[in-house]
């Protein structure tokens, strides 16, 4: 539980790892395990749950984690 909304925590965390994938969802992208393509889609992270990826922040999501990805390699 927490007692701010997520666009606060948003602006404290670093955007080279977390991003937002949906209004409800920040995700750290080293712990992503799959991308589901959908829609918007579906992020897998570590822990099997998967967890959608707003339509609208779809095209945002994957060009970061795209660099994401080629930064980590």
């Amino acid at each position: 539980m927490v007692s701010r909304q997520s666009g606060e925590y948003e602006k404290l965390l670093p955007d080279t790892n977390f991003t937002r994938i949906h209004g409800k969802y920040i995700i750290n992208l080293s712990y992503i395990k799959e991308y589901i393509k959908g829609s918007g889609g579906d992020v897998v992270p570590e822990n099997g749950k998967e967890l959608p990826v707003a339509s609208r922040r779809k095209e945002e999501f994957l060009a970061r984690f795209e660099k994401w990805i080629k930064r980590k390699g």
